[in-house]
């Protein structure tokens, strides 16, 4: 993703074709843009706070506590939600108390 988002987001819009072999990082402290994984694991831990602090009965929280059966085809399996949540927290280096802590500032 992040090499889609470099050719074809950040050096279109500044004119700076691949061959003038400018470093990535340059470009991106060129636009002010951060990574768009980052982009992304924010607002998968912005949504992850606001399941966490919506009610027991709401949609979301019985859709995350929700074990469906059967058997997961074969493969290497795709990660899961919460799965992808809990790497995404150990990679910023949080808690998920920290999303209970949060006041619901935007």
């Amino acid at each position: 993703m992040d090499a889609m988002e470099m050719k074809m987001l950040l050096r279109w819009m500044l004119g700076i074709p691949r061959l003038d072999h400018l470093m990535n990082v340059y470009i991106r402290k060129r636009m002010g843009a951060a990574p768009i994984t980052d982009n992304i694991r924010e607002a998968r831990l912005w949504w992850y706070g606001h399941v966490i602090q919506s009610n027991e009965n709401s949609m979301a929280r019985t859709v995350m506590r929700l074990s469906p059966e059967g058997r997961r085809p074969r493969g290497r399996p795709k990660m899961r939600w919460l799965a992808r949540i809990k790497a995404d927290l150990k990679a910023v280096n949080a808690t998920p108390e920290d999303a209970l802590e949060s006041s619901g500032e935007d």
